[in-house]
């Protein structure tokens, strides 16, 4: 979530910034982040009965395209509203504040997601 990463000294000046808009925005994209959650989920589930049969192989590529094409959107969303907010309305001591809670939690997450699918991968025996 935004508010787990973005300490509370930078949410208040994005509130300032566009008070309304920058509320409305910041709750979109925490919306966006546990639909994104939901998402994995069902990546996951899918992934785990993959039975590398036509119509699963059909239901695994739906899954994966949808989760892709949200992911797009999401990151569509940050880079022209809420970048463009962040870079008039931050100093430099939050973007350095803020830079290793976003490196460490893209790392964390990506880590995460690749150990679930090759375990998961591995006790199916569907290892490549």
């Amino acid at each position: 979530h935004l508010k787990d990463i973005i300490k509370p000294g930078i949410r208040d000046r994005f509130a300032t910034l566009r008070a309304k808009e920058t509320d409305d925005l910041i709750r979109e994209l925490e919306s966006q982040h546990a639909e994104g959650k939901r998402r994995i989920d069902d990546l996951d589930r899918v992934l785990k009965t993959y039975d590398r049969t036509r119509e699963d192989l059909d239901i695994l590529r739906r899954a994966v395209n949808g989760y892709t094409a949200f992911q797009r959107r999401h990151m569509d969303l940050e880079e022209s509203e809420l970048l463009p907010l962040a870079r008039k309305g931050l100093a430099d001591d939050d973007w350095a504040a803020a830079d290793p809670l976003f490196s460490e939690n893209m790392e964390t997450g990506f880590r995460a997601l690749f150990d679930r699918i090759t375990r998961d991968r591995s006790r199916t025996g569907h290892a490549s």
